[in-house]
């Protein structure tokens, strides 16, 4: 099945319930576009990327009108490799550290918050939390060990 006709969106778009809004879906579209300066203005619309996104909607949702109710532009921070940091503080391991941010985060605010509050309520080098994966450590491998990793490090 060509990309053209798949019912598989794209990796860098995600879609789900608007629940702030009822009766409206969210999809999003990631454009990997850097900032150098939070405080700087938000950029113009990018209108290919909207179309991108509205053909991946029609392609993919059934039943769903593709064009947009609103177009919101979004900033997230990232790590280099697009994980998360969730880990005890190298110098001082009675600190824990999260950042569950790269964009994707906060799908898993639920999962990273009990993460580091198994780091934070365990005693530095006595608990190992069964979630807990070298990749959110201050220290990365070189390359992933677990072929998951690779869906965000492209």
């Amino acid at each position: 099945m060509s990309d053209s006709t798949s019912r598989t969106a794209p990796a860098d778009s995600t879609g789900f319930p608007a629940h702030e809004r009822p009766g409206f879906i969210k999809v999003a579209i990631e454009l990997g576009t850097a900032v150098d300066d939070p405080d700087e203005p938000l950029r113009e619309l990018d209108r290919q990327a909207l179309a991108r996104l509205t053909e991946t909607v029609a392609r993919v949702f059934r039943g769903v009108r593709p064009e947009p109710a609103e177009v919101v532009t979004c900033r997230y921070t990232e790590t280099p490799d697009r994980d998360f940091i969730i880990d005890r503080h190298p110098n001082h391991p009675a600190i824990v550290l999260a950042s569950p941010c790269s964009g994707h985060g906060f799908k898993f605010s639920v999962l990273s918050g009990k993460l580091a509050g198994e780091l934070a309520l365990s005693p530095p080098g006595d608990h190992d939390p069964p979630l807990w994966n070298k990749r959110f450590g201050f220290t990365r491998p070189a390359e992933p060990d677990d072929p998951l990793a690779l869906e965000w490090r492209g």
